[in-house]
């Protein structure tokens, strides 16, 4: 059919636990009380809801708006033992203009995008607080991104993302400590397989199994 304007929204639910801490080298921290240890009995808990929205237009361009959700409880023993708990709040909002190129291909099983935009530091910040974890990160950032879609087949796909962050500025003055984060990239690979569910036609549904591995490098903050 003829292309249409399109609406999007979505929610996303994850729940992550960490008992670890790496500095830029990847190198586990060591327990400040017992140097031989690894660890400094740093426990980690967080929830985190993404809510996307966004608009599609007929000649493939696309306008995504992303805000995460999160609340955090942590401790650690070298400092404090009882839990910590970062409130709810947002994160850093991402705004990003996403331009299909497979269209150019004119292939039916393969698409292909190039995103850019911008992260805007509207989460909480402060790398000296003891009291609760940031959620956000202190400073905008340029974003630069390409995915593949590949149908082998009507219920399976493959997919290939990367993108490429790199931030604008250095954090804010906090307690006389400031630092300016370092670039990263990030790609994944995976498969992902759909099942079409009977409904209303008007309201189309589906269940989607996906499998995924990641590969993330991050700069060392200066």
């Amino acid at each position: 059919g003829e292309p249409v304007w399109r609406a999007r929204a979505s929610v996303l639910y994850g729940y992550l636990t960490a008992d670890r801490r790496y500095r830029h080298d990847n190198e586990l921290v060591s327990d400040a009380n017992d140097p031989d240890k690894t660890g400094d009995g740093m426990r980690m808990a967080m929830q985190m809801a993404i809510v996307s929205a966004g608009i599609d237009a007929p000649w493939g361009t696309g306008l995504t708006l992303t805000l995460p959700l999160a609340t955090m409880r942590h401790q650690n023993n070298t400092t404090f033992t009882e839990p910590r708990v970062t409130p709810l709040g947002p994160g850093d909002a991402e705004i990003r203009v996403r331009h299909d190129v497979g269209q150019y291909l004119e292939l039916s099983r393969l698409r292909a995008g190039v995103s850019a935009g911008t992260v805007l530091p509207t989460g909480s910040f402060d790398p000296a607080s003891t009291d609760a974890l940031s959620i956000g990160r202190g400073v905008p950032w340029w974003y630069y991104g390409a995915d593949l879609n590949v149908e082998a087949s009507e219920r399976v796909a493959f997919t290939l993302n990367g993108e490429w962050r790199q931030p604008i500025g250095r954090t804010p003055v906090i307690d006389n400590f400031q630092f300016q984060w370092g670039n990263e990239f990030r790609s994944s690979l995976g498969v992902r397989y759909t099942q079409p569910i009977d409904g209303p036609a008007w309201l189309p549904a589906r269940l989607t199994l996906s499998v995924s591995g990641d590969y993330q490098y991050r700069g060392q903050a200066q």
